[in-house]
């Protein structure tokens, strides 16, 4: 029998977990970019490495990219088990990395412990048995090509409750508008002003 899930709302994520969006984005960008050139450097691997290839080894890229960004953060522990890495926060969250589609579902084989993973029961072989499971879900395009967006998805029984575009980084510093000041006209008197100025004064 289900228990239900407990619940947890969109404006609690943003609050609890927004201060590591930008740095969750940034594994999943990072990973991109070297899959790209990777691909630009031998295309056909994009062509050999489609479907579960490209997801495996994107994977990895993003995990790496995670170990290194994580490691030593205040409140967040990288756990790595099953052959995956989550990131526990605040001893609440388990968040992991997955391939989602534009409603934010994920795939996976339906095993008995995903399905108790994916109905936020008790886990009672984790670290974190009784945590709120997130997603950071990362979209590609229909190509398989780019990816279109990056989320946190908050998933129950493979049906996201909530999703939404994690953050960004700032790529320019915004430029500040200062009113200028308009220059004052120089005050300038010469020697012989100064003279006759002294004289009028001794008259």
């Amino acid at each position: 029998m289900d228990i239900a899930p407990r619940l947890f709302s969109e404006q609690q994520a943003k609050s609890d977990i927004g201060f590591m969006e930008i740095r969750c984005r940034n594994c999943v960008e990072r990973a991109e970019e070297i899959w790209t050139k990777a691909c630009e450097a031998q295309p056909r691997l994009r062509k050999a490495a489609r479907g579960r290839g490209r997801n495996a080894i994107f994977n990895e890229l993003v995990a790496d990219f995670a170990r290194e960004e994580f490691d030593g953060a205040a409140e967040i522990d990288v756990c790595e088990q099953y052959g995956t890495i989550r990131l526990h926060v605040k001893d609440q969250y388990d968040i992991g990395f997955k391939k989602v589609d534009a409603r934010g579902h994920s795939c996976n084989y339906p095993t008995p412990r995903r399905q108790r993973y994916d109905r936020q029961l008790p886990l009672f072989d984790d670290p974190l048995p009784e945590a709120t499971r997130l997603h950071i879900g990362y979209q590609w395009n229909n190509a398989g090509t780019e990816i279109v967006d990056v989320y946190l998805v908050y998933p129950v029984r493979r049906e996201a409750v909530f999703h939404y575009p994690l953050a960004a980084q700032l790529t320019e510093r915004p430029i500040l508008k200062v009113n200028p000041v308009p220059a004052k006209k120089a005050r300038f008197r010469s020697k012989i002003a100064k003279e006759e100025t002294a004289k009028k004064k001794a008259e």
